[in-house]
């Protein structure tokens, strides 16, 4: 089982690399999500990613707004979602 998941977190993170120019633009750069805003945020974004859901990438965007996600963000474009729930808890702490 765990050859497997391997397998598919290296397909599905090649996939990702190859629809990267596919991307939506970054629309909200520079500007900054304020402490309530990013609460918000990491409460919708824990339960996906504990559950292992792609669709935690739709909320890079937003992650970008906050300083210190580089990493959150590079692991849920990766589907590395074990490391990203580790890095959101370590953002949160930081957010507090």
């Amino acid at each position: 089982m765990a050859l497997f998941e391997k397998e598919l977190s290296t397909a599905l993170s090649e996939l990702a690399a190859d629809f990267a120019p596919f991307d939506e633009p970054e629309s909200a750069q520079g500007e900054t999500l304020d402490a309530d805003a990013a609460r918000k945020l990491f409460d919708k974004l824990e339960p996906m990613l504990k559950m292992g859901n792609p669709e935690s990438r739709k909320y890079i965007d937003s992650l970008r707004q906050i300083s210190g996600s580089e990493t959150l963000i590079q692991q849920i474009e990766d589907f590395e979602f074990e490391s990203a729930l580790s890095s959101l808890h370590d953002l949160m702490k930081g957010h507090e």
